[in-house]
């Protein structure tokens, strides 16, 4: 079995963090249709509503993250700064909108969580499969060193 058009990306990608970004946006869009799909046959309109709204709201966490690694982890390979940055600010939109949004109905709010709940699973799972399978240099190499006792610098060769 093949894997989904979103994981399809080469091992040495010059942009691997938009990659895994775009691995786990695929993911949770995925994941949230089937929670919807399941809320639509067992709970009636309003769960699936609910669970799209549940699932849609780490979506969008997962759209700034991916937003903000293109603008900031793919320009000078700053990597690790992009990490770091990235999560906490994913985080903090999720937070922002469960604060902003209203709570859906008493009874969907099962299904709210189950689309969220499924939507951060989905995240996180396709980010350390991403991470893994891209081999993310988290470190730049060092600079090569020319002059005495180095392996390319001619002085101080027997």
């Amino acid at each position: 079995m093949r894997a989904p058009i979103w994981h399809r990306t080469p091992r040495q990608s010059r942009t691997p963090l938009a990659d895994a970004a775009l691995a786990a946006l695929g993911d949770v869009a995925a994941g949230s249709l089937v929670v919807a799909g399941a809320g639509l046959l067992l709970g009636g309109g309003n769960a699936a509503v609910s669970a799209l709204a549940g699932g849609g709201i780490v979506l969008l966490a997962v759209a700034v993250s991916w937003a903000l690694v293109r603008l900031v982890g793919e320009q000078g390979g700053r990597v690790a700064a992009a990490l770091l940055v990235a999560y906490p600010v994913k985080v903090l939109a999720a937070g922002a909108l469960l604060l902003v949004l209203p709570w859906p109905q008493e009874g969907s709010r099962g299904w709210f969580l189950a689309g969220a709940v499924l939507g951060v699973v989905l995240m996180l799972a396709a980010e350390v499969i991403a991470v893994r399978r891209l081999r993310i240099p988290y470190f730049a190499p060092a600079p090569a060193r020319v002059g005495p006792g180095s392996a390319t610098g001619e002085e101080g060769a027997p």
